[in-house]
């Protein structure tokens, strides 16, 4: 057909019909090219094993790494087995740096790590986070971050965080509950005191439960949602503060962070530490994997994320699925890099 069209007569052919002759001819290539690589791929992946790492122990990171897993291998070429492991520490550094230098770099291992590392690498150049070495396959889900307080804690609501003494548990100083803690204290003056050391946000749930901490910020509603659904009705906790913008509409009567700040700048600052927010549950390769192997696990990803067995259990679960794809999360770390100098400072100071 396309031999026979360019036999005809130049006159019979426009520059309008000729674009679009080859811009059809591109697209299908396209799809030759990746019905290709998923060919590829298939012997490669067949009789292997894909090994999910999550950077924490049990909790809301844990719970979608382990959803993920056991779903994301059919949408696979050559359908490998899936397993997930868990590698705590230091907030998913440890996790993140093996990632970046120890891991096989043939695409059998992938991990899910914190989205606090996106700032941390921004905010304190000497934390040794490398997240260049690091491939994105996409995020699962965006977050609403809460600040919350257990019954019976003097605090139960915002404004009494300035006049109460309130302990916060937490990570590590390099976690998004720090920074979160923090902020509290250096912006609005809160009479806070962060206590971390918690391997995962399951302990952090259970030091609340017996009463070894006040509260807990930077608790992601998600994660209330799939590991105590309960404690959003029964009065077990109280919601200070979301950390957002704007309110989420799940949780209408809940102030927004950036209600109680005065300034532009302040505000910026919100922004900037929540941005992450967008892709919260970020899922990661190592850079050097064979970049035709990255965009197979970036489409087995998003065809698991519309995955109905996957949205099933997900639901179930009480975890959000709002996926983003891998592009757009690297657009986002190297947005969160290029912010503005003095944005970067004044959220030094204030999560110092």
């Amino acid at each position: 057909m396309v031999a026979s069209l360019l036999r005809l007569p130049p006159i019979l052919i426009s520059r309008r019909a000729l674009l679009g002759l080859m811009a059809a001819l591109a697209a299908a290539g396209c799809l030759v090219c990746s019905a290709t690589t998923q060919a590829d791929e298939a012997p490669f992946y067949r009789g292997k094993t894909l090994s999910v790492q999550i950077g924490f122990s049990a909790g809301g990171y844990d719970l979608y790494g382990r959803t993920l897993a056991r779903h994301i291998g059919r949408h696979l070429p050559g359908n490998p087995e899936v397993i997930a492991l868990n590698m705590p520490g230091a907030g998913s550094i440890r996790l993140t740096n093996w990632l970046g230098s120890v891991a096989p770099r043939d695409g059998t291992h992938i991990g899910i790590i914190d989205r606090g590392l996106f700032l941390a690498s921004v905010l304190d150049p000497a934390t040794k986070i490398d997240l260049d070495s690091l491939s994105w396959i996409g995020s699962i889900a965006s977050e609403t971050l809460l600040c919350v307080s257990r019954r019976g804690a003097k605090v139960t609501r915002f404004e009494d965080l300035q006049n109460t003494e309130f302990v916060a548990g937490g990570l590590s100083k390099n976690d998004i509950s720090y920074t979160s803690a923090a902020l509290l204290s250096n912006m609005f003056r809160a009479k806070l005191r962060f206590v971390g050391g918690y391997p995962g946000g399951n302990d952090i749930t259970l030091a609340l439960e017996r009463g070894e901490i006040d509260g807990r910020c930077a608790w992601s509603l998600s994660s209330v949602k799939s590991t105590r659904p309960q404690w959003l009705t029964d009065g077990s906790i109280n919601l200070l503060v979301q950390y957002t913008a704007q309110r989420n509409p799940e949780i209408p009567t809940i102030p927004s962070l950036t209600e109680f700040a005065a300034a532009d700048t302040a505000r910026a600052v919100i922004r900037f530490l929540y941005s992450p927010e967008a892709a919260a549950r970020p899922i990661v390769a190592p850079k050097a994997i064979p970049a035709e192997r990255l965009a197979v696990l970036q489409k087995a990803f998003m065809d698991t994320m519309k995955d109905p067995d996957f949205i099933h259990e997900a639901t179930r679960a009480g975890l959000e699925v709002s996926p983003t794809p891998g592009t757009e999360v690297e657009k986002l770390v190297k947005s969160l890099a290029q912010t503005p100098k003095h944005i970067i400072s004044a959220a030094q100071e204030y999560t110092k």
